[in-house]
């Protein structure tokens, strides 16, 4: 039982060190760079009106913020649109817009502009509860849809979507809402993917929010990888990104560890343990290679950061 313990936490390290979850990923929205430029291909979106604002890190002009019918429209690119997908985004409801239809679109894959049936793949939130709901459709007798039981909470929330031709399933917060059984094959058609808003003329619902970090994978993701985007850190400030280099200036030994690590720095320094949400637990000052004791901290993932550098590596406390 021990060692089946053992084996699933190295794989949660080693899905987080690997800079979060990459397999299938077909396109990147971090907005880091002040644009919706794609970072992990060619699909670069099209900013129409929304503005920069500070994201779920409160890093800013980060995220996109929309409150009047603004919207971002990424590509007609098949890459966006695939089969079996998922999307993970980061979204803030600061409101509800006005008008006849009650939901306000966050992130939407349409196969027609103009009929009632067009969300082929829809993320969104109810105007009249808060509850998040989403949604695959093709026509009337082949749609899938259902409500979060997780409410809007004025925050930042996470929202992950998982479709194939099997299930459909949501997440709020890294909590699976529900998954159901889909059995239809979604048709895409030429038409562009929205953030913001439906891209329907009749059923607009516009966003009054803020969305940031949107990735979409040609795969359904599993609940522990829809865990590890979810427990990600600031790439900003804690060095998510570990290189052969960070490596070389701050080593740590063993990891996992239960009681006390042993930690070696290429010159003195001071580093912090923090954990996944960048709350630092402790700090110590090192010469060369010192013991730090783990043995108060609870089981989960941490990170030892050089203050010097501001380089981490990551650590599991069993």
């Amino acid at each position: 039982m021990k060692k089946t313990l053992l084996i699933t936490a190295i794989a949660l390290v080693t899905i987080i060190a690997q800079g979060q979850v990459t397999g299938g990923l077909v396109a990147k929205y971090s907005f880091n760079g002040a644009n919706a430029n794609d970072e992990a291909g060619t699909n670069n979106g099209t900013v129409k009106g929304a503005v920069l604002t500070s994201d779920r890190f409160s890093n800013p002009a980060k995220a996109y913020k929309f409150t009047n019918g603004e919207y971002i429209a990424l590509p007609d690119a098949p890459a966006l649109k695939s089969i079996s997908m998922t999307v993970s985004l980061w979204v803030k409801i600061d409101g509800y817009n006005p008008g006849a239809n009650p939901e306000n679109f966050i992130y939407t894959v349409i196969n027609s502009p103009t009929n009632a049936y067009f969300g082929t793949f829809g993320m969104l939130v109810n105007s009249s509860n808060g509850n998040y709901f989403s949604v695959a459709q093709n026509n009337p007798s082949e749609s899938v849809y259902g409500p979060s039981a997780n409410t809007n909470n004025a925050g930042w929330q996470h929202y992950v979507l998982s479709s194939d031709n099997d299930s459909l399933k949501m997440y709020i917060d890294g909590q699976k809402q529900w998954s159901y059984y889909k059995g239809f094959t979604s048709t895409f058609t030429s038409d562009s993917v929205y953030i913001g808003k439906s891209g329907n003329t009749t059923y607009q619902g516009n966003l009054n929010g803020s969305v940031d970090d949107i990735r979409v994978y040609n795969r359904v993701l599993s609940s522990i990888e829809v865990d590890s985007l979810f427990n990600e850190i600031d790439p900003l400030t804690i060095g998510i990104n570990e290189t052969g280099a960070v490596v070389n200036t701050i080593t740590l030994f063993p990891n996992p560890a239960s009681s006390a690590i042993q930690v070696t720095v290429k010159r003195a320094t001071t580093v912090s343990v923090t954990n996944v949400l960048g709350q630092e637990i402790l700090k110590q000052n090192i010469q060369k290679s010192e013991t730090i004791s783990v043995s108060t901290l609870e089981p989960g993932i941490y990170f030892v950061k050089d203050i010097t550098t501001g380089k981490a590596i990551k650590f599991l406390k069993q």
